[in-house]
């Protein structure tokens, strides 16, 4: 996947266009400007800022710093291809006497592991453009939630240097988080532009971020039932806040614990919505399973949908409330979220609702 086709002419820095389509590289024997350049100049940020007689001296620098990483020739060739060609995320931004700041990156498997890969590069004006300083780097990924937060911190740097401000949307994945409190104060060094730095990280997966400070401030319904995922910081009392969203079936997570320093915070932020964002773009392994007669799987709401609800993997154990308190249940999204799961099903609720969020589907 290159540069992402939705936005034709947008500069992207979106970690699930990086994660979803890591591109397969076939080593390739052959010199790196020969083949990385060949044709006609390409559509990403790099090609766009440089031309055919550029000098191609940065191109053997980006070599010989992925030759640095590990990397034998054919490999580092096909890797630079990929990523200056077709690079999964890109930004640029021109500065002050027309300098041209350059980054680039694409996940790729090669040698049997996945690696993510960077390259910046300063572009200055001329006839022709020349790349002044360039600069790689290199590390393998397991496309988990924990390795694809680091991925998520490098293109959260990408997107705030470069002043990307696209983000993308995905079908079926939730589109507003809303954060219920602030980090100030009650967290340690806690940075000026706390918040530019939070939307940001919820840019990055795709979602747009609303902030609401105090309890009282919550007083639009429009606002509370916008939001796909609620996160809550520790710090102030949010208990009635909580038990509204819990009657509008709405996932609440909390973070942080008061005298933590921000980052840690921020980690956590970072890791929940990675982890919601990415559970919600994997495909589902499986078709729809036929359930038997009268049988039953316990299911509990995770966060991830939109159009739908989403659900754990289930359970043969009801909640405290006991398998007789369970009845007839209509709700839409669930049952649309149930569809994607069970091909024949009667879906039922435990009767405690509000209070408790246990969902059954038993086989029709």
């Amino acid at each position: 996947m290159g540069v992402n086709p939705r936005v034709p002419g947008k500069q992207v820095c979106d970690l699930l266009s990086v994660a979803l389509s890591p591109a397969q590289v076939t080593p390739v024997d052959r010199p790196p400007g020969e083949y990385v350049l060949a044709g006609k100049a390409g559509t990403s940020p790099l090609r766009r800022a440089t031309q055919k007689r550029t000098n191609p001296g940065w191109l053997q620098q980006a070599f010989a710093a992925l030759n640095d990483y590990g990397f034998a020739s054919p490999t580092a060739t096909a890797i630079l291809e990929q990523v200056v060609n077709r690079p999964s995320a890109a930004g640029q931004l021109r500065t002050s006497g027309g300098i041209i700041e350059v980054c680039q990156s694409a996940l790729v498997t090669a040698a049997g592991s996945t690696v993510y890969v960077e390259l910046s590069a300063t572009i200055t004006p001329g006839l022709p453009p020349e790349v002044a300083k360039v600069d790689v780097e290199a590390f393998p990924v397991v496309v988990d939630d924990d390795d694809l937060c680091t991925v998520a911190e490098r293109l959260e740097t990408m997107r705030a240097r470069l002043r990307v401000d696209h983000h993308l949307q995905h079908p079926d994945a939730p589109r507003e988080v809303l954060i219920l409190g602030m980090p100030t104060p009650g967290y340690l060094e806690t940075p000026p532009d706390w918040e530019a730095r939070l939307r940001t990280t919820a840019a990055v997966v795709g979602l747009r971020l609303s902030i609401v400070a105090a309890p009282r401030e919550l007083s639009s319904q429009a606002l509370a039932e916008r939001a796909d995922l609620v996160v809550v910081i520790t710090g102030r009392d949010w208990r009635l806040s909580i038990e509204r969203f819990d009657q509008l079936e709405k996932p609440v997570e909390r973070i942080g614990s008061p005298g933590a320093t921000f980052q840690s915070l921020h980690s956590e932020f970072r890791q929940h919505i990675v982890a919601v964002m990415w559970g919600a773009a994997l495909p589902s392994g499986t078709g729809p399973i036929e359930l038997l007669s009268g049988q039953r799987v316990y299911h509990r709401k995770v966060p991830g949908g939109r159009g739908f609800d989403r659900f754990d993997d289930g359970s043969d154990s009801p909640c405290a409330h006991g398998k007789d308190g369970f009845v007839a249940w209509s709700g839409d999204k669930a049952s649309k979220g149930m569809l994607r799961r069970y091909s024949n099903f009667r879906l039922l609720h435990c009767s405690q609702y509000p209070n408790c969020g246990m969902y059954a589907v038993e086989g029709a």
